[in-house]
């Protein structure tokens, strides 16, 4: 695996998402929260007229931190759809030095998004995939209610 990555924080983690799975990074806005949706969906939001689910990556992966001035939503596009991932911050497009498998650890808790582990430098990126983020189950949930 080689490429070029978004790179943000969740928390205090920073993890990396393809280049080309991002359309476009905005500020974060208020959200049209819809009942009864998973807790990660946070509701939807309005870009140029077109309305797009969001999810709380935070929640999706158990880290708690509050939305601060730096909190960004990333427009993710997979399979001609689009949603947004709110993060807590959008650091660098980062090409790393050298990208590892997960450890079988990790790969065993059946997180499949987790597709690997980049090194730059001394820092360290949790790669992940955005076609994986939610199960096939969860994405014909969001489908059946028109999201």
């Amino acid at each position: 695996m080689k490429g070029q990555f978004v790179g943000f924080k969740l928390g205090k983690e920073e993890f990396g998402i393809d280049v080309m799975d991002v359309q476009e990074i905005i500020d974060y806005q208020e959200i049209t929260h819809i009942p009864e949706m998973p807790e990660f969906i946070e509701g939807v939001i309005d870009l140029r007229g077109k309305i797009l689910p969001v999810l709380d990556l935070r929640k999706r992966f158990n880290i708690e931190a509050p939305i601060s001035e730096l909190t960004k939503i990333l427009i993710l596009k997979y399979n001609g759809e689009q949603m947004g991932a709110i993060v807590d911050e959008v650091t660098e497009v980062v090409t790393p030095d050298v990208i590892e498998r997960p450890p079988e650890s990790i790969a065993k808790l059946g997180k499949e998004y987790i597709v690997g582990i980049a090194r730059k430098g001394k820092r360290i990126l949790i790669i992940i995939d955005a076609k994986k983020i939610l199960s096939d189950i969860e994405k014909k949930e969001l489908k059946e209610v028109n999201l």
